[in-house]
């Protein structure tokens, strides 16, 4: 057996291992989608109008906080803030400032329960991000199918 791999199958290793990695995670933060967390601000967002920071584990955060009259000043980098998760990108959580959430999270498994991956949080955001990817709401099975196919092509 050759020692090394063809440029060809290397890169369609790569391609797939990649996939598959923006699959699990795409999953890994929908299923976060409803859910309260604490985030330590770091600053201004790269979009304007939002904060980002990161939470306990370490994802970066996105968190809208418009100016407003009468709303909360905008905290400063270092500062904890509680937040509720309304949407998962491939690479970060978007959320809202934990006092605004009650009208994204609807339905069972309200702020601070272990959100269902199916239920209806914040239903239009999940939609849209549905549409975008071109799946159903079944992101994990197709996420535990892709890790199978990869595995078989890394293999």
């Amino acid at each position: 057996m050759s020692a090394q791999v063809e440029a060809g199958e290397s890169q369609r290793r790569l391609v797939a291992l990649q996939a598959l990695q923006r699959e699990l995670t795409t999953a890994h933060h929908r299923a976060r989608i409803g859910s309260a967390a604490r985030v330590r601000i770091e600053g201004e967002s790269r979009k304007g109008g939002q904060l980002c920071g990161r939470d306990a584990h370490h994802r970066l955060v996105n968190i809208a906080w418009p100016e407003q009259p009468g709303a909360p000043a905008r905290p400063a980098p270092g500062e904890l803030v509680p937040v509720a998760v309304v949407e998962a990108t491939p690479h970060s959580l978007i959320a809202v400032r934990q006092d605004e959430a009650a009208g994204f999270s609807q339905g069972p498994g309200a702020l601070g329960e272990k959100p269902d991956p199916a239920a209806g949080f914040a239903v239009k955001l999940q939609q849209r991000s549905a549409d975008e990817s071109g799946r159903g709401a079944s992101a994990d099975s197709s996420a535990a199918r892709s890790e199978a196919d990869a595995l078989r092509v890394i293999g």
